[in-house]
């Protein structure tokens, strides 16, 4: 629960949910009740996949690095690129 919440509040929150799960709790171990329901009834945080923090490329970077080793595999032959592809030849 606890790597599934966003934490606007950073650091300071994790910290401060921590202390007061310990100070409040019933044993030695946290619990899901020992959570404050704010963090139990909140939104899980979804992680970046890692495409998602992958750096962004302008689209003709990333068309001219797909289409390059396409036309030399295929012995520059526009047909045959355009195939391994997966594009129509008009497209390259």
């Amino acid at each position: 629960m606890l790597c599934r919440y966003r934490w606007p509040g950073n650091v300071r929150e994790l910290r401060n949910v921590i202390e007061r799960a310990l100070v409040l709790g019933d044993s030695a171990q946290l619990e899901l009740d020992d959570l404050p329901p704010e963090l139990l009834h909140a939104a899980p945080f979804a992680a970046p996949s890692p495409a998602a923090s992958a750096a962004v490329h302008p689209l003709i970077e990333i068309e001219r690095d797909a289409i390059a080793p396409a036309l030399t595999a295929a012995g520059g032959n526009k047909a045959r690129a355009a195939a391994l592809l997966g594009i129509d030849q008009s497209t390259l």
